[in-house]
Order: structure tokens, then C-alpha cells, then sequence
């Protein structure tokens, strides 16, 4: 493995893009993650290799009980699979819970894919792939896209630290192809009906596998690991289950891209990363999302779950995963001959290029720019080039006359005017470090001829120019000696800024969610105060009338009240005594652990003994041998304290269950005693006019048991306009009654009488003292009035009638 190609994950910045890609840039994890560069077999207990490829295609840690589930089904080691199986298995799982409403299972996944073995690869470390079944006779899966040219991903690993598990460790041999799992028959239950015809649906709204993968990088989403909840629950950018939490970390459209392009071997425009019109995540729509789950059969990581729980829209397995590391955005700018194969997308970086930029423009400007003018005079002796239509001479000039730069103006011959010519040979020249030798330099006047006090002073004030320029070089390189400890400075304290503000960060999301946790529950309390507080008004606003009767239902209440009591302190006593045997099993166990231990320093002991003493082997095999006694001693101890926990287990579950069935009981008598008062009342109203309720059946549940009560509360509601109705009548009767007897009583006696002081009315100066005078007349004649009988005949005679005299 990367035998002929070094490994490229082996310095610190990219060992740090691999910690972003696991969301590990926090001091805790960063040791988690070492370079791949050792040889692989000298792991520690708990490290593997990671090869970083897996990372961009869906792959988390830790790794998803769904993948380690279906790794084990068919026999596979992770290191056996392609990155395109790997990205597969992360697509179905995505497509599972965030369109079609179930988790992700080795059942269904079975269903449409198969494992083949490559007969061109020369080692079992990606030899194996998933291969999409035919559609002939079974149901159709999303449209794939092509596998990708994956070159040299081999040699792209690293060692990883997680949690121990034998499909991580590295291959060594092929899985067994003759397991029952690779060739079994993958016909689904009848239960994966609406599952079949979900994904049926899907794909006639254009869905393919294409969107499904943009859809969870997108949303910044790891398929293949172990989130807190289902990808159908997703909140938005700061989502618990995101690999980064903020809209800040969202990839850009162009990132989006790059990132497809690097992990397919497809050709597409931006609009085909689009999800179609017809299709919509569960995560947006919480009344599709419902009835979508609300149809689908519960499913664990195998396949059926023991327990269906009857489309519970809440229902799902969550694996409680803390990380506390947060990772930043990936930039994966690759260039268009890189399209279809493997490539390996550059993460941010901490700088930003254009401060780069200024800085590398600076340090340039600093080291290669234009110098200081130099004087025109040196030693009181005037330079005769010293003007704006020449330049200086300088190590440039010496190069072209075939001389180093150290060499100097010495290398110019033992006598001036060879060196003069040699430096006027050179019309043309670049810039070095000094000032440039340019055409026209030299005087075009003959060398032979020249006076010898002016070549005398050309030498000289070359020699000054020289000495100036080496003195300038010497400073500017101490110059940027210094700038260089500056810029380190200023990025370690960068560094460290940084690290203290990423954990400040990770500390406040945290706050913050549990905040926003708290928060929701103290809402959620006073919600069901409120609808609690409503339905008390109500209900005392319907049994006021009524409380007289409820008394005895009170105390009845009062004393189940006093019966629970009871029983919670029966309950009470036997938690007590559980955690009695705990603390004892407690104190057991951390006696076994003593003993272990005291095995285990036995042990220490006996290996230094047989290292320093060869005569002794024989009493450290004794004392072997009574070592393994002792452990199987204890292993037996061990069983029987499993066994005594098992049945205290079992008697607790009895004593809940026996509890559960008394309240039952408790609650059918109390549900028989509202169904008996119900009946009770409306015998009651008969009489007044109201038609009694039927109650066929004795309810079984409070729900059954409110439809009785609702009846007998809308009698007594209709009980005031009958009573009302009623009264009135026989009011009215009855003063006609009364009227008709008394002047009946006055004609009888006196035919002539005249009725018309009844039409006026009492005379208002001698009303007081009549109606005294009357008083009891009144009395006499109200005492003859009675009220009829209910069972009185329609032809008997008038209610209120008054007797013969």
C-alpha cells in the first residue's frame, strides 16, 4: 500500500484538512489523527487506516451502525471497498431518510445491490465493490451515475484513533464469497410495500442519485455517520446533526460543483444538481413528512423491527454522538482535466491569498527592489556616469563578463583596461542584485586611447560602488532575517488566537443549544399549564350544578388517592431494596476488580521472576496454572451475578406490571361509576321533558366515557329553556284559574254585578286598604289551588282547578 508513491497526507497542514473533513479541529481530537507515512502494522490499540478519499464521499466517524451492520453481513473489512461503494452506501442511506421516511437497512439495501470482486486489482485493499442489481422482476432503484476513475487513492491515508472494531482493521485476506448473505434471496416482506412504492414514486418524479448526493452536500450532511437524529429531522444551518454548524459554512454553488465533479465521472450543468419541482425533502414539508412516516413500517439497521410501532411519526433510532469539534469550509477549486477521476480538493487555508499576495509583493520589494540612488560622489571623487542617462555598474555587469558576484571588482584583470573592456562588451544585461548594466555604459570613445587618470578614477569609484553595494545586500538580508521572525511571530500568536476562538465557539454553540433546549421545555411546561388551567375552568363550569352528586365520587377519588399512595410506597420499599443488592452487587464487583488485579501484579511478578531466573520456570508454572483456576473461578462468579441481576430484573418488571394492572382496574370502576351517574340523570330529567341517553355499552376507556358525560351535560344545558317553557305554561294556567273562579264566585251570587272595576284596576287611594281587607280570602282560596298529578289523563280535569265549596 503506497509502496511506489509517497504518501501526500504527511505534513501538518494536511493532516489538518483531513481534521476539518472530520469535523476534529479541536485540541481533544487533534491528536486522533496521525500521518500515513509509518509503516501501516505498527498501530496502537484502537488506530486503523483511514484512506481520506472515503471522507469525500460520505464516510464519518464514528462510522454508522447501518454501514458497520452491512460490512458485516457480507464479511467485508472497510479498506476492502472502493470509494465508489462508499459512496453508494451514503447515498442510499440519504435517500432513505430524507425522501423516503424509513432508516437506512441491510435488508433493503440487499435489495437492490450486490458485491463483485475486481479481477484487475493486485491487492484486497479496494477489490470490492456494490453493483446496482437488474431491474428484471424487481423494483426499480434511482438513476446512477458512472463510476469514477479513481488513480492512486491508494496512496492517500492516515491513521485514525476511534473505537476498536474488527471490521477496521486492515485486510490480509479475501472476505468468504461463500457466506449465505452473497447469494441468499433479497425478496423484501410484504411490510417494505409502501417503502417499494415510495421510491416508485420518486423516480417518476425524476429524483436521481445525482440530486440525492448534491442534496446532502448541500445541507452539509454525513450519511455513513452516527448522528443524533435522522436526516428527515433537519432543522437548517445550525442543525445538531451537520458536520459544521452556520449559513457561514454553507458550500457555494461553485464549491457544490467542484465537489460533485471530483467524486463522479459525470458531465452536468448547475441546474441538474436541482432538485425537480415534484420532489420535496421531508425536512420542508412537516405535513408530507408526517403522513410519509405515518405509512412506513418501523426499521432498524437489519431490516423489520420486534416492535412496529403503527407509523408513529416520531419513531426512529438516534445514536447519541458528542463531538465537540466543529470543522470549516472546504474549497475545492480542480481544474476541468481533473473530471472523472480521483483528485484531491484543497481545504481552505488559514491565510487569505491576497494577504499572501501583499506580503510576498512586500518581502520582494524588499530583496529585489529598486536600491537607494547611490551618491554621485564617493571620496571626493566624482562618478562620470552619474547621470539620468546611465546606470551604475554592479554584479550584473560582472556576470556578463563571465565573473561571480563574490569575485569582485578583482576579477577584472591585473590591469584596468583589461577589465574595462571586459565590462564594455556587455551592451546589454538584467537586473541582479544591484543596479543593471545597460547599453551605452561605456563611452563610446577608443579604451587604448583614454587618459590614464580617468581610467585610474573609473576604477576607483567602481571599487566604492562595490563596497556601497555589498554593504546595502548585507543590510537588506539582515532586514529580511528580521521581517522573517516577525511574520513567524505574528503567525503563532495567529494560531493560537484562532484555536482560542474556535473552542470559545464550540463553547457558545454549546451553551447556546442548551439554552434553546431549556428554553423549549420551559414552553412546552407552560403550554400544558395553560391547556391544563382551560380544561379545569371548563370542567368546573359543567359540574357546578352537579357537585352535590359528585361528593361521593370525590371520596371514592380520596380513596384511590390513598390506595396509590400505598402502593408507591410499596414501590418505594422494593427500589430500596434493589438498590440495596446494587450497592452488594457493587461491592462484589469491585472485589472481583481487587482480585483481577491482585492476578494481574501475580502475573507481573512471574513474568520479571522468569526473565531474571531460569531455574524458577517450574514454580511459575505451578503458579500459572493456579492463576487460570482462579480466573475461571471468577468467571463463574461473574455468571452468577448475572444470573441474580437477570432476576432482579424480572421481579422488578413484575411488580410495574402488577401496579399497571391495578390502576387498570381502579380505571374501569371509576369509568362504570360515570356511565352509572350518567344514566342516574337522565332518569331524572324524564320527568321535565327530556328524552333519556342510552348507554349501550359500559366504556372501557376515558376516551369512551367522555361522549356519556358530553350527552348528560348538554341535557342539563337544555334543562333551563324546558323548566322555563314550563313553568310558564302552568303559570299562566293557573292564573286563569284563579281569575275564572272569583268571578264566577261573584256572578254566581250576584248575576247583575258589573266586571268593568276589573278592567280599571284598584282604585290607587284605597288599594293599601284593600288588599289588607283581602288578605285572607286570599288565603283560603290559594289553599284550594293544588298541582296535578304527573300521571294525570289528558281528559281528566284542569291542573289548578279549584274544589267544590
Amino acid at each position: 500500500m503506497g509502496s511506489g508513491h509517497q504518501s501526500f497526507w504527511e505534513t501538518d497542514e494536511n493532516l489538518t484538512r483531513v481534521r476539518r473533513l472530520l469535523g476534529w479541529t479541536d485540541a481533544e481530537h487533534c491528536d486522533n489523527v496521525r500521518t500515513g507515512s509509518l509503516p501501516h502494522r505498527n498501530l496502537q490499540p484502537g488506530e486503523f487506516v483511514l484512506f481520506v478519499p472515503y471522507l469525500y464521499c460520505g464516510l464519518g466517524i464514528l462510522i454508522s451502525s447501518f454501514f458497520m451492520l452491512l460490512l458485516e453481513a457480507f464479511g467485508l473489512q472497510l479498506q476492502h471497498l472502493t470509494p465508489h461503494s462508499i459512496l453508494h452506501a451514503a447515498i442510499f442511506a440519504h435517500l432513505c431518510e430524507m425522501f423516503v421516511g424509513v432508516p437506512p437497512c441491510v435488508m433493503l439495501f440487499r435489495h437492490f445491490f450486490s458485491v463483485r470482486c475486481s479481477r484487475r486489482s493486485s491487492t484486497e485493499i479496494g477489490r470490492y465493490y456494490f453493483l446496482l442489481k437488474g431491474s428484471g422482476g424487481r423494483s426499480t432503484y434511482l438513476p446512477t451515475f458512472a463510476s469514477a476513475k479513481w488513480e492512486h487513492w491508494r496512496n492517500d491515508w492516515v491513521i485514525v484513533r476511534a473505537e476498536p472494531n474488527d471490521r477496521l482493521a486492515l485486510p490480509d485476506s479475501s472476505p468468504d464469497a461463500s457466506l449465505p448473505e452473497w447469494g441468499a434471496s433479497t425478496d423484501l416482506p410484504p411490510e417494505f410495500s409502501p417503502v417499494l412504492a415510495r421510491i416508485a414514486e420518486l423516480i417518476n418524479g425524476r429524483l436521481t442519485s445525482m440530486h440525492v448526493l448534491a442534496d446532502f452536500l448541500r445541507q452539509r450532511l454525513t450519511p455513513l455517520q452516527m448522528r443524533p437524529r435522522s436526516a428527515w429531522s433537519y432543522t437548517g444551518p445550525n442543525d445538531c446533526s451537520r458536520v459544521v454548524r452556520g449559513e457561514d459554512h454553507d458550500l457555494t454553488p461553485l464549491l457544490l460543483e467542484e465537489w460533485v465533479r471530483c467524486v463522479t465521472d459525470e458531465g452536468f450543468s448547475p441546474e441538474q444538481l436541482r432538485l425537480p419541482s415534484a420532489i420535496v425533502p421531508l425536512c420542508r414539508d412537516q405535513a408530507l413528512r408526517t403522513a410519509v412516516l405515518r405509512e412506513m413500517p418501523t426499521l432498524d439497521d437489519g431490516g423489520l423491527a420486534a416492535r412496529q410501532l403503527g407509523g408513529d411519526p416520531n419513531r426512529g433510532s438516534t445514536s447519541a454522538t458528542s463531538r465537540l469539534g466543529v470543522r470549516e469550509p472546504e474549497a475545492l477549486p480542480l481544474s476541468t482535466k481533473a473530471r472523472g477521476r480521483w483528485q484531491r480538493p484543497p481545504i481552505f487555508s488559514g491565510g487569505r491569498r491576497g494577504d499572501v499576495a501583499k506580503a510576498g509583493s512586500r518581502q520582494r520589494d524588499l530583496c529585489l527592489g529598486a536600491r537607494p540612488e547611490a551618491p554621485a560622489d564617493l571620496g571626493g571623487r566624482k562618478l562620470f556616469w552619474a547621470s539620468s542617462n546611465t546606470a551604475a555598474p554592479g554584479p550584473a555587469a560582472a556576470a556578463a563578463t563571465g565573473t561571480t558576484s563574490d569575485a569582485g571588482p578583482a576579477a577584472a584583470g591585473s590591469n584596468g583596461t583589461a577589465g574595462l573592456g571586459s565590462a564594455a562588451a556587455a551592451t546589454t544585461g538584467t537586473a541582479g542584485h544591484g543596479p543593471a548594466a545597460t547599453a551605452g555604459f561605456w563611452p563610446s570613445w577608443p579604451l587604448d586611447g583614454a587618459h590614464p587618470e580617468a581610467l585610474d578614477d573609473a576604477q576607483e569609484a567602481f571599487r566604492l560602488e562595490w563596497a556601497w553595494l555589498q554593504r546595502e545586500r548585507e543590510r537588506l538580508d539582515s532586514g529580511q532575517a528580521r521581517l522573517g521572525e516577525r511574520i513567524e511571530a505574528a503567525t503563532a500568536q495567529h494560531a493560537r488566537a484562532h484555536a482560542e476562538l474556535s473552542t470559545a465557539r464550540i463553547e457558545l454553540d454549546a451553551d447556546r443549544a442548551a439554552y434553546h433546549k431549556d428554553l423549549q421545555r420551559l414552553v412546552n411546561q407552560e403550554h400544558a399549564v395553560g391547556v391544563r388551567e382551560k380544561r379545569v375552568e371548563v370542567g368546573e363550569a359543567q359540574l357546578k350544578l352537579d357537585r352535590a352528586k359528585l361528593e361521593s365520587t370525590q371520596k371514592g377519588v380520596e380513596q384511590r388517592r390513598l390506595e396509590l399512595v400505598e402502593v408507591s410506597e410499596r414501590q418505594a420499599a422494593v427500589n430500596t431494596e434493589l438498590d440495596k443488592m446494587r450497592s452488594r452487587l457493587a461491592e462484589h464487583e469491585a472485589a472481583v476488580a481487587a482480585r483481577e488485579g491482585t492476578v494481574a501484579q501475580r502475573e507481573a511478578a512471574a513474568k520479571a521472576l522468569k526473565e531474571s531466573s531460569a531455574c524458577q520456570a517450574a514454580t511459575l508454572k505451578i503458579r500459572e496454572d493456579w492463576v487460570k483456576s482462579r480466573e475461571a473461578e471468577l468467571t463463574g462468579q461473574e455468571k452468577q451475578l448475572l444470573v441474580e441481576r437477570a432476576a432482579l430484573e424480572q421481579l422488578k418488571q413484575d411488580a410495574a406490571q402488577q401496579a399497571v394492572a391495578e390502576d387498570r382496574e381502579q380505571m374501569c370502576a371509576g369509568l362504570q361509576r360515570i356511565a352509572d351517574w350518567a344514566g342516574e340523570a337522565s332518569s331524572a330529567l324524564v320527568p321535565l321533558g327530556l328524552s333519556p341517553s342510552q348507554v349501550t355499552e359500559p366504556p372501557s376507556t376515558i376516551a369512551d366515557a367522555l361522549p356519556v358525560l358530553d350527552s348528560a351535560v348538554e341535557q342539563l344545558r337544555r334543562l333551563d329553556s324546558t323548566l322555563g317553557e314550563r313553568l310558564e305554561t302552568e303559570g299562566r294556567e293557573l292564573c286563569r284559574a284563579v281569575a275564572e273562579h272569583l268571578l264566577v264566585c261573584f256572578r254566581s251570587h250576584d248575576p247583575a254585578i258589573s266586571v268593568d272595576p276589573v278592567f280599571a284596576g284598584p282604585v290607587e287611594e284605597a288599594e293599601a286598604a284593600a288588599r289588607e281587607s283581602v288578605q285572607e280570602v286570599v288565603e283560603v282560596v290559594a289553599a284550594r289551588f293544588q298541582r296535578a298529578p304527573a300521571d294525570e289523563e289528558p281528559d281528566a280535569p284542569r291542573a289548578g282547578a279549584p274544589p267544590a265549596p
